[in-house]
């Protein structure tokens, strides 16, 4: 197989990182419809930071002598942070190269045996020769670069909420248009977090006008009605999504995320939900995609919070940032590493699936060898969460570490320490000579499950080659199971169906019940029926 072309960008030296990082994804996205590549995700291994972060990257995969070539490219970077992006083949950069905001110089390597770096430069300049001063045009790096994670198409309406005109994205630059009652890719508000309240009701009367990724019924499952579906449009890009609402907030945002957070589940019930969180200097950009939650996902529980769905979201641009990513090429790390607990290592490993974030995750320790082995078994991590709460010593402090790590409570770069700290203070399970994992192993894999969960059915904004598809209950669907599981008491052959069902697809619902062990009385209590009132009574409980 051929070596990658590489791709280099430098960015500004105030950039955000994050911001630039996503934004060079969108746009370079959207100029692969026209080849063949695919395997293209948000991960390490496809716009790889340099230097790189885990691993020596592609520069230290590649089947040739990599010495000129890495002096090559550090010759390109000047001593900066960048960002490398390894291709099948060439792409239309150029375009690219006039829509990037916080980027000072694109490169090409197109032959990683000779390299040389071949300065491009856009051909029209897209910032400076735009038809129409705009909210969007005259703003600052970080809004161009948001806009460009919205909206990374060549083409499309959009409106602009500030100054109440609707215009049509062109190669070139935006124009006004007269886009009348019709779809509008991205919608753009800025305004001060003060004054988020008064977003609602002007998002409320466009949402109908945002597409989404595939027709979807949304009326069944939220308070907004869907008119247009993206792929319904005629745009030619690989970069599909669901249309955008993109916020820009002013205003000191740490101290009131209350405000923010209501906001968030209020555009929930719109079917707008959240996708992108980036601060920047100057303003933190929020960006919501129109693809509602399943109806039923609310019945099942738990309640929706906005908290912490901008928690799990964070959880998810860990992965998006620090796992292995998968490409056609002959190069590139497939598997990671990512924590060691005594005898014990857990990687990770993406399968490549096409606009799949996807990863699995594997565990090597004492008694255990080959594939099918290391990639662990489902009902097996379910018996032995069922022997820890089962345990009258350590049931409920493991409880509560599990329920931690589900409520995306610890960041996802604490996660080893607090298992580590978390299996120092509690107790050893009565039962520890039946489980198979070591209990630092078992809740951080728990962890890896939680993320990949959200990844591939809570924040996955791609349309379904299948057809419509709902956001789902991403996490929610086996913690479910696992409060099921200790919320009774019961055998292995009905914990194996219990963990089997979390595969089905379909949606777990919370315990309604409870007639598990004493200890863990207390904590059901006030963990699973106080929270979800409306579906439980204390005359349910035993």
């Amino acid at each position: 197989m051929a070596e990658p072309v590489l791709y280099l960008f430098r960015p500004e030296r105030d950039a955000v990182r994050n911001l630039t990082r996503r934004e060079i994804f969108w746009l370079v996205k959207d100029r692969l419809v026209e080849t063949e590549q695919i395997g293209w995700s948000f991960a390490h291994g496809q716009v790889e930071p340099y230097p790189p972060s885990v691993d020596e990257g592609v520069l230290g995969q590649l089947a040739v002598e990599t010495t000129p070539l890495k002096k090559a490219v550090e010759a390109f970077f000047e001593g900066q942070r960048g960002f490398i992006v390894p291709l099948e083949e060439r792409i239309d950069v150029a375009s690219i190269v006039d829509r990037l905001a916080t980027v000072e110089q694109v490169g090409v390597i197109q032959d990683v045996q000779a390299p040389q770096v071949e300065p491009i430069t856009g051909n029209g300049n897209f910032w400076e020769t735009y038809q129409l001063k705009t909210e969007l045009t005259t703003g600052s790096p970080g809004r161009r670069a948001a806009f460009n994670i919205v909206h990374p198409y060549q083409e499309g309406p959009l409106f602009d909420a500030n100054t109440g005109r609707e215009f049509r994205l062109t190669p070139t630059g935006i124009e006004p248009a007269n886009v009348s009652d019709g779809p509008l890719y991205s919608v753009f508000f800025a305004t001060e977090l003060s004054k988020i309240e008064g977003l609602v009701g002007d998002i409320q009367e466009l949402v109908s006008r945002v597409p989404t990724g595939t027709y979807l019924a949304t009326s069944n499952h939220c308070e907004a009605e869907s008119r247009f579906a993206m792929d319904e449009q005629d745009i030619k890009t690989d970069a599909l999504s669901a249309g955008s609402v993109l916020v820009e907030l002013s205003g000191n945002l740490t101290r009131d995320s209350a405000a923010i957070d209501s906001f968030v589940e209020k555009l929930d019930r719109y079917g707008l939900s959240l996708s992108g969180e980036f601060a920047a200097s100057e303003a933190t950009y929020f960006v919501f995609k129109f693809h509602p939650r399943h109806g039923d996902v609310e019945t099942a529980g738990p309640p929706f919070s906005g908290n912490r769905e901008r928690r799990k979201l964070s959880h998810t641009e860990w992965a998006r940032d620090h796992l292995p990513g998968y490409k056609r090429l002959s190069s590139g790390v497939r598997e990671v590493t990512v924590a060691s607990f005594d005898e014990w290592d857990i990687s990770v490993q993406r399968p490549g699936r096409k606009d799949a974030d996807d990863f699995t995750y594997h565990i090597n320790g004492p008694g255990v060898s080959g594939v099918k082995e290391t990639k662990p078994h489902l009902h097996r991590i379910f018996n032995d969460v069922a022997r820890h709460l089962y345990c009258p010593d350590s049931g409920t402090a493991f409880l509560d570490a599990l329920y931690r790590i589900w409520d995306a409570e610890i960041p996802m770069d604490d996660c080893v320490q607090f298992v580590e700290e978390v299996d120092k203070m509690i107790p050893a399970c009565s039962d520890d000579e039946n489980l198979w994992y070591d209990r630092q192993v078992l809740l951080y894999s728990l962890a890896l499950q939680f993320v990949v969960e959200d990844l591939n059915y809570r924040f996955n904004f791609h349309p379904t080659y299948g057809g419509p598809s709902y956001r789902k209950q991403g996490r929610d669907q086996p913690m479910n199971g696992l409060l099921q599981v200790g919320a009774d008491q019961l055998s292995e052959d009905e914990i194996e169906e219990v963990a089997e069902s979390t595969k089905s697809g379909g949606l777990l619902e919370r315990p309604q019940t409870f007639s598990g062990p004493a200890h863990l009385r207390d904590w059901y209590q006030d963990h699973v029926l106080a929270v979800n009132k409306s579906n439980s009574s204390l005359s349910n409980w035993e």
